[in-house]
């Protein structure tokens, strides 16, 4: 095996290594959006059913 044979080996090697690291990675920051994600829209589900609940009150209050 010459040296260029090797050089390519260990280059292609270091890639190899560099994608999964960037892989893994992204997969992190991936999976901690769609974590936020899902608590910010439960966040604004509750605040959405305590507006209606407040209009519903208010709607019941201004009947009487």
């Amino acid at each position: 095996m010459n040296r260029a044979t090797f050089a390519f080996i260990v280059f292609m090697g270091v890639v190899v290594a560099f994608l999964g690291a960037m892989t893994d990675y992204l997969h992190d920051s991936y999976t901690r959006a769609e974590k936020a994600r899902k608590e910010a829209v439960a966040l604004a589900d509750a605040r959405q059913q305590t507006i209606d609940d407040m209009t519903q009150r208010q709607r019941q209050n201004a009947a009487l």
